[in-house]
């Protein structure tokens, strides 16, 4: 049987992206479910940590984290 992959950390490598007035921080990249962990941050205060879509990220994200 295959080994599932867990995830992987990305908090070392500060990817962030900005979408209307809030600042999203990837954490953690979940490559079984394709989701990411992220830090949103609203005013410069962090607000929560919240699953989001890896289909949804910026296509200069997705080349930075490449999910193979």
């Amino acid at each position: 049987m295959a080994k599932e992959k867990k995830s992987i950390d990305l908090s070392a490598l500060n990817i962030s992206f900005v979408v209307q007035k809030s600042t999203f921080k990837v954490l953690r990249f979940h490559p079984a479910k394709m989701t990411v962990d992220v830090m949103i941050y609203e005013n410069g205060t962090k607000e929560e940590i919240k699953m989001f879509p890896f289909a949804h990220l910026p296509k200069e994200i997705k080349k930075i984290i490449k999910p193979n």
